[in-house]
């Protein structure tokens, strides 16, 4: 890091909050980055980078040419918890020079390291060393010039990249904020021979996107400065204007300088006269005269303050005027320099400019060969035949025997009716075929639509299994079905069905090509449910399925509100809206066309080898899409645990799918798995060596020692309202003192805004980092908490939800209250709290039930889904 205070510009103790700000983002970044266990961070400079690794659980050495930022580094570390410091090495080294003893590393951070270097191959080289073969690099550095005394060497991204390619494949590369962020992979060798105008067109030509953005982020950036610059020299002109003025009033002083002197020399003798003869006239009774005189010797002194002034701002103005001459050579300077930089910036786009114009040259040749090798259209096929029937007769008029000229045309004859016969079968052929298509997909439509959520079937079904549920509605089924009949007959559902059927009859023609480098991807797609389940659960297998087979491609289609939580993984992801944020008026026919639509033009573009989705019940547009999708494998991850009569319902639609996968439940059985379904153990998102250390997550909160810590996730609730779920909860938890709550906010919910002492609320993705720390928890029963806390090993009271559509949160807790690791509360009172309560916080009760818990998973079933995965794609590209 340059300059060597990087703390002090991390912590905001030096420099601007802009400054700080960009410190901040750049340390972040390469964080985010590393991958594996094992980090060297070469020119580690004060340790900040190497100590926020260190709080997360990696093992960090830290290495650093100047000693005294060693001293430093090891002085911060000291003021950290007995983990980071096991966790965090720091040693003054050479970091040109491999020393042995440091081992290999899965990642090495070089965060502005290579300009200070002349040569700076020889740092790639032994960083290239220090790599194990799937080892990963972080660099950043400066873009374009800085005018840094100990920078020695200039980076553009043409030259960046010729420096690293040799020893790295690049994974990601941006500029921003005048920085060059890449990451790369260790090449199985070094490539001596790596030159970028060697590399395919399309490499070239997204490393021209990424220089040509920087340059039009620096040209905006430029416009401002030079903006800012003319007003500063407008301003400073007209103060120079006005100094000017003040220069010229005093020139003539400064000219004539000894004339005032002798001037006020001999005003001064006239006064020491007055004054004499003054002092002689003492006593005199002539008052009047006294005083006149008396009068004209404080106006005497008063002028000769003024002079006296006047000398004073003379120098005054003399010293503004050399410092406004100084200023004014700066900034001519700096405008120099910075028309140097505009000149070159206007080379550099001319350079990109003539590359992009032998580009389209070079497009355009493309294109004419491509059209001379299209395929001939019929009228074309037509027209040959008819110059080769021509053809044929000329060489028939030449022959002098007129038998074998007859003979010649008795065959023209009937090759053009052979022709013409030819035309008119081809033509009914098509008319035929076309007849067919139409019918096929009219046909298709009408099934599709009696399967769909519109049609009367389906729509008193699902009267039949809502009435089971309510009392209310069962009464009032009778009444439902012959409204249902009514609009039936009244043609209500036949017009929908004829507008969806209008609607697909319309054909769009659009070529797309698909996006090799995603070629063999595998789309996960997540329904969206109530929280964030379903798009944790894929979430979790993904990550697995990356680490495992890092060149495999992920792609989200996604209709969840938490993208970002996708993007920050580092998956491509697509959106499209649930239809519950559509307008009240959108048919479910129409929300299912349109993601139809989407998700077909996303698997044309990346053809992926395998659709893996996450839900309750698979879209109708869903379906459709997958079924137009060729040689893709089709995953239903389809969790159990479901409300007794709502199965059947969702069993009928596996048929649509190659493999069904059912995430077990922890404690329960797990049952054999048969044919195309496979039963694994619960999916969790973290591993246990990914959640944070109990110690240091109580510490970050400040929480007393002897404290017990309870967490508390119910959803929706008012913890001021005695009466409801979490007020009655809060009320008694805030009753002990040694008691301190925190409270877990959905990041897609609404937040809390709750400010209490002993209360604190996270909103945070994964919670489960934080799990260790917890003495209890309170939590409803949704799938990805309740196995979150089990595999964790939290004691915990569940509450139930029992409004559900599926799932049977009911049947999950009292499983896990029959193991021993949890307690159930439905409908709870203080007093059942307060017992619950008191028992889970028990010493010897918590020992046991954490242990309980800990048993009822063996294994995190994300492993053993993306292993399983894999091999289903192994054996179908064998």
């Amino acid at each position: 890091m340059d300059d060597n205070q990087i703390n002090s510009r991390y912590y905001g103790d030096i420099n601007s909050k802009k400054t700080q700000q960009l410190t901040r983002e750049r340390i972040h970044w390469l964080c985010k980055q590393v991958n594996g266990e094992k980090i060297l961070d070469i020119g580690c400079s004060q340790g900040i980078t190497s100590i926020l690794l260190g709080r997360e659980g990696f093992k960090v050495t830290g290495i650093d040419i100047e000693q005294n930022k060693i001293e430093y580094a090891l002085e911060e570390l000291n003021k950290e918890s007995d983990i980071v410091r096991s966790n965090v090495k720091f040693a003054n080294e050479d970091c040109t020079v491999i020393n042995a003893e440091l081992g290999e590393f899965d990642t090495v951070i070089l965060g502005e390291i290579l300009e200070h270097f002349s040569n700076p191959d020889k740092l790639l080289r032994v960083t290239f060393e220090y790599l194990n073969k799937d080892g990963k690099i972080i660099i950043t550095v400066p873009h374009g010039y800085h005018s840094y005394h100990d920078h020695k060497s200039t980076f553009y991204i043409g030259n960046f990249i010729n420096l690293v390619g040799k020893y790295f494949q690049q994974e990601y590369v941006k500029i921003q904020d005048k920085t060059i962020y890449y990451v790369g992979k260790r090449k199985s060798s070094i490539d001596e021979k790596f030159d970028l105008q060697n590399c395919d067109s399309d490499y070239i030509q997204s490393i021209l996107n990424v220089e040509e953005e920087a340059f039009l982020q620096f040209e905006k950036e430029n416009e401002i400065y030079i903006a800012n610059k003319n007003q500063r020299i407008e301003k400073m002109g007209q103060q120079n204007k006005e100094n000017k003025k003040v220069y010229t009033k005093y020139a003539d002083f400064k000219g004539n300088e000894q004339q005032y002197i002798s001037y006020f020399e001999g005003f001064h003798n006239e006064l020491t006269l007055i004054k004499n003869e003054l002092n002689s006239i003492k006593g005199s009774q002539n008052d009047i005269f006294k005083n006149e005189l008396i009068d004209s010797i404080k106006k005497s002194e008063t002028v000769l303050l003024n002079i006296e002034k006047i000398n004073d701002d003379y120098e005054k103005v003399k010293s503004e005027f050399n410092g406004l001459q100084d200023k004014s050579k700066e900034i001519l300077g700096e405008l120099r320099e910075r028309n140097y930089n505009d000149v070159k910036g206007m080379l550099d786009n001319q350079v990109i400019k003539k590359i992009n114009v032998d580009f389209e040259e070079i497009k355009n040749e493309f294109n004419q060969l491509h059209d001379k090798l299209k395929v001939i259209d019929s009228d074309q096929v037509k027209s040959i035949l008819d110059n080769i029937i021509s053809d044929l007769r000329n060489d028939v008029c030449q022959q002098s025997d007129v038998k074998e000229i007859n003979a010649y045309k008795t065959k023209v004859k009937q090759l053009e009716k052979n022709i013409v016969s030819l035309d008119k079968k081809v033509e009914s052929q098509k008319q035929s075929l076309d007849k067919v298509k139409k019918s096929l997909q009219v046909s298709r439509q009408t099934i599709d639509y009696l399967k769909n959520n519109s049609s009367v079937r389906y729509r008193i079904g699902d009267a039949v299994v809502e009435a089971r549920k309510s009392f209310k509605k069962a009464v009032k089924l009778p009444v439902t079905i012959m409204k249902l009949y009514k609009d039936h007959k009244k043609g209500k559902f036949s017009d929908e069905l004829a507008a969806s059927i209008e609607i697909e009859n319309t054909e769009v023609k659009e070529v797309v090509s698909t996006i090799k480098s995603t070629e063999g991807c595998i789309i996960f797609t997540p329904t969206n449910g109530a929280g964030l389940g379903h798009i944790t659960r894929l979430l979790a297998i993904a990550r697995r399925i990356k680490k495992l087979q890092p060149e495999r491609k992920i792609i989200f289609f996604a209709t969840s509100s938490a993208m970002h939580l996708i993007l920050q993984e580092g998956f491509l992801g697509y959106h499209l809206p649930s239809k519950m944020l559509f307008p009240e008026d959108t048919s479910a026919k129409q929300w299912n066309m349109l993601l139809k639509e989407q998700l077909g033009m996303v698997m044309k573009l990346h053809k992926p080898s395998m659709l893996v989705f996450d839900g309750a019940y698979p879209y109708a547009g869903l379906i459709a899409s997958m079924k137009e999708a060729k040689d893709l494998q089709r995953v239903w991850v389809k969790r159990g645990q479901q409300k007794k009569g709502t199965e059947s319902i969702r069993d009928e639609k596996e048929k649509y799918f190659h493999h069904i996968i059912k995430p077990g439940e922890a404690g329960e059985e797990k049952t054999s798995s048969k044919d195309n379904h496979k039963v694994c153990e619960p999916i969790v998102y973290l591993d246990k060596e990914e959640v944070l250390d109990r110690e240091l997550v109580r510490k970050q909160w400040r929480i007393p020692k002897d404290a017990k810590l309870v967490y508390v996730q119910l959803g929706a609730g008012n913890i001021n309202d005695i009466d409801s779920t979490l007020g009655k909860l809060i009320y008694v938890l805030r009753k002990r003192e040694d008691i301190y709550v925190v409270l877990g906010e959905s990041i897609i919910g609404n937040r809390l805004n709750i400010y209490q002492d002993r209360i604190i609320v996270i909103r945070d993705y994964p919670n489960s980092r934080y799990f260790k720390a917890f003495d209890l928890a309170v939590s409803a029963t949704g799938y990805n908490t309740y196995h979150e806390l089990m595999y964790f090993g939290v004691p915990t009271i569940f509450i139930p939800n029992t409004n559900t559509k599926t799932d049977d949160q009911v049947a999950r807790a009292k499983n896990a209250e029959k193991q021993g690791a949890a307690v159930t509360l439905i409908d709870s009172s203080i007093k059942d709290f307060e017992k619950a309560i008191s028992k889970i916080l028990d010493d010897n009760t918590n020992i046991k039930m954490r242990e309980a818990a800990y048993k009822m998973i063996e294994r995190n079933g994300a492993d053993e889904v993306g292993e399983y995965l894999l091999n289903i794609l192994k054996e179908k590209e064998m």
